[in-house]
């Protein structure tokens, strides 16, 4: 019998097939051929090889960030949790809006709706407070817990808020104001009161009459709420 030599495309052939089931057996057990003792990683390290997962691909922590996507994950100088929207300090949050846990003080509707303006905020309607009489002390009558609203321990008087929803007594012309009658005692605020935890109205009282008020707020960037 006799042994023919095997041809030149034979042994590339197989010579190939060694390369390749090596690089395989390398690449399975973690370790590179770049260099001696150097291993793949699927962590990122500093001229280090990184290691595929089993779908071929790499990590997205592999990449990395560029100067231009480094500024964007700010807002100007500001960071993400500077811009987060909340409530004024000493004022709760009722999800999609705020409103000042007590009362601001006692003034005439328009005074009152200047001074929550200027705030940032408005005067709540009356809707607004009677849904929050669950959440929320409001001004109460004389027969309220002092726990639950607010009321006058000394005198016993019963008390109320005002609100932004406004009320006519008459129709027409008479029902309008003019410059040296801004506020007709025809125009009157519906005022509310606790009613035990529940919202009740109490009433309208003449514009220009001064009464307890608070403001509320569309939810922003947390600031201290000062007058």
């Amino acid at each position: 019998m006799t042994l023919r030599r095997p041809s030149l495309a034979v042994v590339l052939g197989v010579l190939a097939l060694l390369v390749a089931g090596a690089a395989v057996l390398f690449s399975a057990a973690g370790t590179g051929t770049a260099a001696p003792g150097l291993r793949a990683s699927t962590v990122p390290q500093a001229r280090g090889v990184v290691r595929l997962d089993r779908s071929a691909r790499f990590p997205a922590s592999v990449v990395p960030t560029v100067a231009r996507a480094r500024t964007a994950l700010r807002l100007g100088g500001l960071r993400a949790q500077d811009v987060l929207l909340g409530c004024p300090t000493g004022a709760a949050d009722l999800g999609t809006w705020c409103l000042d846990r007590g009362v601001r003080g006692v003034a005439p509707h328009a005074e009152a709706a200047r001074t929550c303006v200027r705030l940032g905020g408005r005067l709540p309607t009356a809707a607004q407070l009677v849904g929050a009489a669950e959440r929320l002390r409001l001004s109460g009558r004389a027969d309220d817990r002092d726990a639950k609203a607010l009321v006058d321990p000394a005198g016993r008087r019963d008390l109320r808020e005002m609100s932004a929803t406004l009320v006519t007594t008459t129709t027409g012309s008479a029902a309008s104001g003019s410059f040296a009658n801004t506020a007709p005692t025809t125009l009157q605020f519906v005022t509310v009161y606790d009613n035990g935890n529940a919202g009740g109205f109490a009433g309208g009282v003449p514009s220009g009459t001064a009464e307890r008020f608070r403001c509320a707020y569309g939810r922003r960037q947390p600031t201290p709420a000062t007058p």
